[in-house]
């Protein structure tokens, strides 16, 4: 026979049990969304890198401006 102080102690160690997995559910939720964020920065990075490299192409291909010229005094 289970007394009402047992009844207690069990629902009450139910209800730590399932806010722990709660828990450890919230944990690999938002794990994942940190990893998911890190895959998009490393993206991002790696276009950016792309996108220097043709800055410095066309940087090294564009012929030099003489800063009078671009700037004209009405």
């Amino acid at each position: 026979m289970v007394s009402d102080r047992d009844g207690v102690g069990i629902s009450s160690a139910e209800a730590e049990t399932k806010a722990k997995l709660d828990k450890v559910g919230e944990i690999k939720k938002i794990t994942t969304q940190m990893m998911g964020i890190r895959s998009e920065i490393s993206k991002y990075e790696e276009l950016l890198k792309e996108y220097q490299l043709y800055k410095k192409f066309l940087d090294d291909v564009s012929p030099e401006v003489c800063p009078i010229l671009v700037y004209q005094i009405p």
